[in-house]
């Protein structure tokens, strides 16, 4: 059974958080509703470019006004964000370095963006746009990457980028230490399949320049390969004629992988090793064979053989 001071008590309460209520409400409303002055600071917004230039970075910025107007209207611009924007073709003409926007067309600008109908003073006299020429420069693309294969499995021929360079637009002064555009790393494990994949380019923090691809396609073709063990004849290179070399051995083990596609395709007639008399190493009385032809097609290619000996008989 509730007490019968707590049914009493219960009404009062009530009726003094409503009446606290009305009266906070009321004096809200009669604050905010009076006309009042403050400052406010908004964002400068620079649009409308020309493609022949761009604003320097010594540009103001942000501007500040000591404004007059209703509370309401001044409350709801200090709670949200907002910006004063400069339509920079306007004004511009072909040549100019500076942009001078004077003190009575800021105002006016300003009151009629920022919905303020009585502008005081402004934090500046007068508006000074700075001008750079707008440049563009070619520069290639690097790709970073951290790719494994899965036993048995190799990268085959070039990997495809496109594109695999990027204009970049911007002021010549920032151009000028730009020489490459990396992107982000593109990490693959254990591949045993071809693949195609977007990687995005890392963006450069100067926000006045501009690259003319975000992103680039990775093409890269994966394939099985077996390994294969051929023996090719030395070709000598250079010998005087009336010199005759006898060679040990005349013929080099040669170890390499090969896609299972070409396996039984691959003879030894499609390499070409050499060993060039005129670079002998005579102290040794041997000399380094090369190989110099070979498909290209194959993977991790080795001589068995490092030097070859040969004797002299005149």
């Amino acid at each position: 059974m509730v007490p019968e001071n707590s049914k009493n008590k219960n009404p009062k309460i009530r009726s003094f958080f409503v009446f606290l209520f009305l009266a906070t409400l009321f004096w809200f409303l009669t604050k905010f509703s009076q006309d009042t002055q403050a400052t406010l600071t908004t964002a400068i917004e620079y649009v409308t470019v020309p493609n022949t230039i761009v604003v320097a970075d010594n540009t103001l910025k942000k501007i500040s006004f000591e404004v007059a107007g209703n509370g309401f209207q001044l409350l709801s611009h200090k709670l949200k964000k907002t910006s004063l924007k400069i339509d920079v073709e306007q004004y511009y003409k072909e040549g100019d370095s500076i942009i001078v926007i004077p003190f009575q067309e800021l105002q006016k600008l300003s009151s009629k963006q920022l919905n303020i109908s009585e502008i005081n003073t402004i934090s500046v006299s007068e508006l000074v746009i700075h001008l750079d020429k707008n440049a563009s420069k070619k520069v290639p693309v690097v790709l970073r990457s951290e790719i494994t294969f899965k036993d048995g499995y190799f990268q085959q021929g070039e990997i495809q980028m496109v594109p695999d360079s990027v204009v970049i637009r911007g002021p010549l002064e920032a151009l000028d230490t730009l020489n490459q555009i990396s992107t982000k790393i593109l990490k693959k494990k254990e591949l045993s399949e071809s693949f195609e994949e977007q990687v995005a380019l890392i963006p450069i923090k100067n926000k006045n320049l501009s690259l003319s691809a975000s992103s680039v396609t990775i093409t890269m073709n994966v394939e099985e390969f077996s390994q294969i063990r051929l023996e090719i004849p030395i070709e000598l290179k250079n010998v005087p004629e009336h010199i005759h070399l006898k060679l040990f051995p005349e013929k080099i083990g040669i170890t390499f992988d090969v896609p299972l596609k070409d396996f039984g395709s691959l003879q030894a007639e499609d390499f070409d090793v050499i060993c060039d008399f005129s670079e002998r190493i005579e102290d040794g009385s041997f000399i380094i064979p090369k190989l110099v032809r070979f498909p290209d097609n194959l993977q991790h290619l080795e001589l068995e053989t490092k030097k070859v000996e040969f004797l002299i008989f005149k």
